[in-house]
């Protein structure tokens, strides 16, 4: 299991989140095996306010503040451009959506997601592609199948982690929460290696967090679902919201 770390230093996020975003095109390169342990958790927090956001949060208003720039991306590559009817111009949901659809049909095996972040205070988003050229995993131990999908930009960077367990992959409406293990998503931002214990992870099992996933069965071309969750860090004080997501499954 892996031990706990201290939260991002932020001194050094900015420029790192500004690059970030003028590379924004995420390839699907898939590197490892991750230890997928649950999280510690999170001791009753109170719901979190605008001032009290942790880290995790902060990443996600520093990318809404520097939209990516179009770049072509290369054979085997997603890229996350601006639709141009969208919520917010860093929010390429729609488009992303489509290029997903199109691109891991084509696969033997893996998963495409797109993410849709939501800033309530603001009512801006972001959304963001994730991809894993690996086939869901069946885990035995925790009875679920296992996603787990990177998001990175030109050269390889990691840039954020989405992980999720669903208790089957056939056509059906899945929940989770502090609860309910029907289903649990969580997501990491900003660290280049997964790790569950990360402070700043934000989990569906944590207390005021919860998840929706919505399979529908698509032939041979693959499984098409619907995501939606609130997830609460590690720490009990930060939150994101995931308005809307896609991904598209190949077994």
């Amino acid at each position: 299991m892996n031990r706990p770390r201290g939260p991002l230093d932020l001194q050094k996020l900015p420029l790192l989140l500004r690059t970030v975003l003028r590379l924004l095109a995420v390839s699907l390169v898939i590197g490892g095996t991750w230890d997928c342990s649950s999280p510690k958790r999170a001791a009753t927090p109170a719901v979190p306010k605008e001032g009290q956001l942790g880290d995790t949060n902060q990443i996600i208003n520093a990318l809404l503040r520097d939209p990516p720039k179009t770049q072509t991306g290369g054979t085997r590559t997603l890229q996350a451009t601006a639709a141009v009817k969208s919520p917010s111009p860093a929010d390429s949901f729609v488009e992303d959506r489509e290029r997903i659809k199109a691109s891991v049909a084509q696969w033997d095996h893996g998963t495409g997601a797109t993410l849709r972040f939501l800033k309530e205070t603001t009512g801006e988003s972001l959304s963001l592609i994730f991809v894993d050229e690996t086939a869901p995993q069946f885990k035995t131990d925790a009875g679920m199948w296992m996603i787990q999908a990177t998001a990175r930009v030109s050269g390889g960077k990691i840039v954020g982690h989405f992980v999720l367990f669903l208790r089957d992959l056939r056509a059906g409406k899945y929940r989770g929460d502090d609860h309910t293990k029907e289903a649990v998503v969580a997501v990491l931002m900003g660290e280049p290696s997964w790790d569950g214990q990360n402070p700043e992870t934000a989990w569906s099992v944590n207390r005021e967090s919860w998840c929706e996933v919505h399979l529908r069965k698509q032939s041979a071309e693959g499984i098409e679902g619907d995501v939606r969750a609130r997830l609460v860090d590690n720490k009990g004080t930060g939150y994101i919201n995931i308005d809307s997501g896609y991904l598209f499954i190949k077994r």
